[in-house]
């Protein structure tokens, strides 16, 4: 009989009721099959979190705000960036084009891809036809397609259908993981948690390598990481 694997990391530094940005699962399509999700706020209040944003990602990401600033007029704060959640529905589509990413955020991305166009348009500059508006909070970014959600964030992918699907989800419009069987059975992750993932069907529809033959024997895993004290 297969079994189903957990895998739960690291205890628990911060209560269930205080995270700000866990998982929607009201947001995933009702055949999600794998997912991603890192949350931001809660990362960043664990004591790794905040080393990391302090000592590494402030300085990294201060040049590239101060351009996009001065060049778009768009501010550019990861730290307004409460989740991510990358989920896919299946495993057999082209890789690049297998997930979407949902971005949580109550930045203006419209606003700032709007003045782009603008921008480099006056300028007269080669980019300027490698950022388009679709129309109806729908751009195309070079080879991705985003979608905006004002006051809710943004969705982003190489596959401009399956953008529009997870757009439909999200709205409500389309049967969500909630009312779905996919990824809905994998047990409860407890609280606290910064970053989850979870899987299920790849043992039948995934191509495993032969180094990872014990995975055809499981029904599906999850990760989760938190942080507890020091740990």
């Amino acid at each position: 009989m297969k079994k189903h694997l957990t895998f739960g990391a690291l205890a628990l530094v911060i209560g269930w009721t205080t995270l700000a940005g866990p998982l929607q699962r009201q947001h995933l399509a009702a055949d999600t099959q794998w997912v991603l999700h890192f949350d931001t706020e809660a990362f960043l209040k664990t004591h790794l979190g905040d080393t990391m944003a302090r000592e590494q990602i402030d300085p990294k990401m201060t040049k590239a705000r101060a351009d996009l600033k001065a060049w778009f007029d768009f501010d550019l704060d990861w730290r307004r960036i409460s989740g991510v959640t990358i989920y896919g529905t299946d495993y057999t589509s082209p890789e690049s084009q297998r997930g979407v990413v949902v971005v949580y955020t109550d930045m203006d991305f419209a606003q700032g891809l709007d003045g782009t166009i603008g921008k480099l348009e006056a300028a007269g500059a080669a980019e300027a036809g490698s950022v388009k508006h679709l129309g109806e909070g729908l751009y195309e970014v070079k080879e991705a397609v985003v979608a905006t959600e004002p006051g809710f964030g943004l969705v982003l992918g190489k596959s401009k259908d399956k953008v529009l699907q997870a757009r439909e989800v999200i709205h409500g419009r389309s049967p969500n993981l909630q009312a779905g069987p996919a990824v809905s059975q994998f047990p409860a992750a407890a609280g606290g948690f910064f970053f989850l993932g979870a899987a299920e069907g790849f043992s039948l529809n995934a191509s495993l390598p032969p180094q990872a033959n014990v995975l055809k024997m499981a029904d599906g895993l999850q990760l989760t990481l938190g942080e507890s004290g020091p740990n």
